[in-house]
């Protein structure tokens, strides 16, 4: 299968760049062969690293370096620690990868949408602002489930959302015309105790943390030569926040997702108000 697949995309990347230059040169083979001989090196994820060796084979002969992509390297090495970790899985799964994820059934959902802008409705008319002093009403929650790091902008949306969430929630749950719906909603609250809201917003944390580090690496022309001086940051910013805990004190300017998470459930007692002003 493996070689297979590494034919196949041979295959399609060849005919690409026949393309280009037979859009701007014509059927002339002249401009392609010469573009052949000056390929020197190519980069890729793990994957397509026998892709490019058979284009070295077959295309690119004078080709001296193949070399993995340092930044997919980089995002899947910030990655397992945080899917693995037995704490942090159950947040991902509850908010993101179950069946019945929280942010799919909202972003799939048009009656959930509509029930968590009415909350936030209320909670604004009740201390004009939501959480992290956001002023406006969020209505998406965009995500790609495979790539780790774009969960980071939902989880601070939701730790935002802490209390119009609940909100909803506990309306959904006490409507027993709905038996199914009312379940899921149960499911989700029961979920959400204070030991998953702080993971919640370490996890936030964490993740943009490494997307700051992946950017580092994920430009058009990365030096080489700065990459030990990175990571070698990355990792005594990641021990100093995370392993000595600094990532829970004042920073001199905004806040941590964590931050904002305690700061939410600090007022998380005031949605039976919200919700009894509402009924």
């Amino acid at each position: 299968f493996d070689e297979d697949y590494a034919i196949r995309t041979v295959e399609r990347a060849i005919d690409a760049v026949k393309q280009v230059f037979y859009s701007v040169y014509g059927e002339s083979s002249a401009e392609f062969d010469s573009f052949c001989e000056k390929v020197l090196g190519m980069v890729s994820d793990h994957a397509l690293q026998k892709t490019c060796r058979l284009l070295k084979e077959q295309y690119f002969h004078n080709c001296i370096l193949i070399h993995r992509d340092p930044a997919h390297a980089v995002r899947i090495a910030m990655k397992h620690p945080l899917e693995r970790n037995e704490e942090i899985i159950p947040v991902t799964n509850a908010l993101f990868k179950g069946d019945h994820a929280l942010l799919k059934d909202i972003r799939f959902s048009d009656v959930w949408q509509e029930k968590l802008k009415d909350c936030q409705r209320r909670v604004l008319q009740h201390d004009n602002v939501l959480g992290g002093d956001l002023q406006d009403i969020i209505s998406t929650f965009n995500f790609l489930e495979p790539r780790f790091e774009s969960f980071s902008r939902p989880l601070f949306t939701v730790i935002c959302l802490l209390v119009p969430i609940f909100m909803m929630l506990t309306m959904i749950a006490e409507d027993f015309r709905d038996p199914k719906t009312k379940k899921k909603a149960e499911k989700v609250l029961r979920a959400m105790t204070f030991r998953f809201i702080v993971n919640m917003g370490l996890s936030a944390d964490y993740a943009e943390t490494a997307l700051r580090l992946v950017r580092e690496f994920d430009v058009l022309a990365k030096d080489p030569a700065t990459s030990r001086v990175l990571l070698n940051a990355c990792r005594h910013k990641l021990q100093r926040l995370f392993h000595v805990g600094r990532i829970v004190a004042i920073p001199e300017a905004g806040k941590t997702a964590i931050q904002l998470a305690m700061e939410q459930v600090g007022r998380l007692d005031t949605c039976l108000l919200y919700t009894s002003d509402a009924a």
